[in-house]
């Protein structure tokens, strides 16, 4: 089973017991398939542009487990409501976790752990550089002769 997202866009201009009674039998159908985890109203939404000559509607998500099947018969009701303008259907990337599994502090989240690798003070640093540039620089008597040499 597979965890999924559903978000359904009713009509504003059902009543709210309609409202509720079609979100009643959409989580119906999922409980009965599967395992609802999360039922979300977003509230009334304005749209970009007109649906149905509507031009706002009230978003519903949906969170739930559901064998593959389930989807498409989502897709199938909510295509022959009417009262419900838009569906999309996607499979999560995670499974779903409870807001009260969250809440939970997550140990040593506050405290300063010392660093395990303790930061040379800068002027050894500055030191060691200039040792190696010195070992990989040439002496300018040794670069006269070369140019001498041609």
């Amino acid at each position: 089973m597979r965890t999924y997202e559903a978000v359904f866009i009713y009509d504003p201009r059902i009543s709210d017991e309609e409202r509720s009674k079609l979100t009643e039998k959409i989580e119906g159908i999922i409980s009965a398939n599967g395992t609802l985890h999360e039922t979300n109203f977003w509230g009334k939404k304005r749209f970009a542009y007109p649906i149905r000559k509507a031009t706002e509607g009230y978003y519903y998500l949906f969170v739930f487990d559901a064998p593959p099947t389930l989807p498409t018969e989502l897709k199938r009701i909510a295509s022959i409501t009417e009262t419900i303008f838009r569906s999309m259907i996607i499979v999560r990337k995670y499974r779903y976790v409870s807001q009260a599994t969250n809440e939970e502090p997550i140990p040593n989240m506050g405290k300063k752990e010392e660093s395990i690798i303790t930061p040379e003070p800068a002027i050894e640093v500055q030191e060691t550089v200039g040792k190696k540039i010195e070992e990989i620089t040439p002496e300018p008597e040794a670069v006269k002769e070369d140019l001498n040499a041609e």
